[in-house]
């Protein structure tokens, strides 16, 4: 999927989904995802003050859209803005739980209230034999019938129940890791990474930068593997940085080795 593809209405498409009418009556969370769209395009003709600005209605439209904070956290790291970067990229990740529970609460009402239309069906529909609705015996049938089905399409509703896909896509926590990365907060980049890959276990390029991560957090071996699974998925290993790191390797392997032998 290039930048220019409509990520975020991937975003808007599920949540509708999850969501209903509700606040898709509103037009707000379309108008997000336009917003969001014109910003990653512009970012990709060299425009970021355009893209800030998209970003930020987009914000305005739906304050937790997420993607939204990507694209913040993207232009945040192209200024060298790391702390910035890592606050948009939290902000996404946190963004999704929150508009969840916000769409949930919707939903939970609409279906609330659906108890209720049932209700006052069922009500009616007892009623019906004996009440005037054009005096006739056809007439009557006929609201039977009708008030039957709206029963039916009622009962087969479900009560709301929280998505889990409104958990932050793996790629949302690649960038968390990347921003701790750059501020060589190693231990934290590796959570990041690791969930990242824990939701997606062929990321190969979590495979690779969490490679990093565990190298400057002490942890080479698990670099190492790290970076054989990145190349087995197709990411291209800098050399240099396989050398580096089997270096690193090798001299930790002599310090336990001399270490074990005194």
């Amino acid at each position: 999927m290039t930048r220019r593809s409509s990520r975020a209405t991937v975003l808007a498409g599920a949540l509708l989904v999850f969501l209903g009418a509700g606040l898709a009556e509103t037009g707000n969370l379309d108008k997000a995802s336009r917003q969001v769209d014109r910003g990653f395009a512009a970012m990709d003709d060299g425009n970021p003050a355009r893209a800030r600005s998209c970003f930020e209605k987009a914000l305005q439209y739906v304050p937790p859209f997420p993607e939204a904070h990507v694209g913040l956290g993207h232009l945040a790291v192209r200024e060298k803005d790391y702390e910035k970067a890592l606050e948009e990229y939290q902000a996404a990740r946190s963004g999704y739980r929150e508009l969840a529970d916000q769409l949930f609460d919707i939903d939970s009402r609409r279906y609330l209230e659906s108890r209720q239309t049932l209700q006052e069906l069922e009500q009616e529909l007892l009623r019906l034999p004996n009440a005037d609705v054009g005096g006739s015996d056809q007439a009557r049938k006929w609201r039977a019938e009708d008030l039957k089905q709206q029963i039916r399409q009622i009962e087969s509703l479900q009560p709301p129940v929280r998505d889990e896909m409104a958990e932050a896509p793996a790629r949302v926590d690649f960038y968390v890791g990347n921003a701790l990365c750059r501020l060589k907060r190693w231990d934290e980049a590796v959570e990041a990474y690791e969930t990242s890959l824990g939701k997606l276990p062929e990321f190969a390029e979590a495979h690779h930068n969490i490679a990093l991560a565990y190298w400057r957090a002490g942890r080479i071996e698990d670099a190492v593997a790290s970076l054989d699974r990145a190349e087995e998925l197709g990411f291209e290993i800098n050399p240099r940085f396989r050398a580096d790191l089997q270096r690193a390797y090798r001299s930790r392997k002599a310090a336990d080795t001399e270490g074990g032998g005194s």
